[in-house]
């Protein structure tokens, strides 16, 4: 277990350095530098101005009826709702419903058909673009099932946008709850978007969104990515030499009997000195390896600071939430 709570089991086998680059490698961690800034499955509430005398209107838009999906462009400063809808085929559709009302299995395909690639029902996506000039970060708050809230001011007198990309035939209107919702007259105050809880660790979502609007510097989010990878680093050295050394065993007791050996050696005459050489060798080859290891783990903890420093940047725009404040407001599901 690191210091930042990864857990994993180190190979056993071949050169210690070959080791710990294989191990480094097989961790199967985030790749750090190249973003990791799509986040799936999201949930949006848009916030819409309320007519004439009546209060704003909140839409919300998550699955199974809208599949949103939020890509955050750190380099650029872009967000990219992606709103799929897929089409299902009327021709598979109608064999599908056949073959459940005979009651049998549809059959299996040829030996010739099997190596084909099943082909993709249409599907239609609908993109909405955000960035700087368009919208503001007002605030981000972390849940306490780890998922982050995202709340999002869109700029006086701006319309929002959207794109459209079909993949396949489609025959026929297909409806999009986002489009629908974007495309009334009146406009759009804000929107709320939850992130559902990420694998990546250390916050790497936050960062990224902070970055994209603006709010962290990307030197501080790549830091990050060293930072994680260099413990990960440490923590393995520590656990090579706990194997050599017990953890119990302290530089200082040891600086203790290689004095005690060191005197015996002096005094003692040269038929029993045999015996005392052994421990003495034994005892400063152990010293070595404590030292060295203690000064992995002082690099450790320097690296932890350094982490808590980056944490501090986040948390001074990271707030602690209940829940997703959007649900309890009575919302309209389209």
């Amino acid at each position: 277990m690191s210091a930042f709570g990864h857990a994993s089991a180190a190979p056993n086998a071949g050169p210690r350095n070959e080791r710990i680059l294989r191990w480094l490698d097989s961790q199967e961690e985030p790749d750090f530098v190249n973003d990791n800034h799509l986040r799936t499955n999201a949930e949006i509430v848009i916030q819409i101005q309320g007519t004439k005398g009546c209060s704003d209107e909140y839409i919300h838009l998550r699955a199974p009826r809208s599949n949103l999906d939020v890509d955050f462009e750190s380099s650029t400063g872009n967000v990219t709702i992606t709103e799929v809808t897929t089409v299902p085929e009327p021709a598979a559709e109608a064999a599908s419903q056949e073959a459940a009302a005979r009651g049998k299995e549809e059959p299996y395909p040829s030996p010739g058909c099997s190596r084909l690639e099943p082909k993709k029902p249409p599907r239609l996506s609908v993109l909405l673009r955000l960035n700087r000039k368009i919208c503001e970060l007002v605030k981000l708050e972390e849940l306490k099932d780890m998922s982050l809230l995202l709340s999002i001011r869109v700029a006086n007198g701006q319309r929002l946008s959207t794109e459209h990309h079909q993949y396949g035939f489609i025959s026929g209107h297909v409806v999009s709850a986002l489009e629908n919702v974007l495309g009334q007259p009146r406009q759009v105050r804000g929107m709320q978007i939850l992130l559902p809880a990420s694998q990546i660790p250390w916050k790497w979502t936050a960062a990224t969104v902070l970055v994209t609007f603006g709010k962290m510097s990307g030197r501080e989010r790549r830091n990050m990515g060293l930072i994680y990878r260099r413990v990960m680093e440490c923590q393995y050295q520590i656990q090579e030499y706990d194997k050599v050394v017990p953890k119990e065993r302290e530089l200082g007791e040891l600086v203790e009997q290689e004095r005690v050996a060191a005197r015996n050696l002096e005094e003692l005459d040269v038929a029993d000195r045999r015996d005392w050489l052994m421990r003495y060798e034994k005892i400063v080859d152990e010293e070595a390896v404590v030292k060295t290891r203690d000064q992995w783990v002082m690099e450790g903890e320097r690296l932890r600071k350094e982490h808590n420093a980056l944490l501090d940047v986040i948390g001074a725009y990271t707030k602690a939430a209940e829940g997703f404040e959007g649900v309890a407001r009575g919302n309209r599901e389209v």
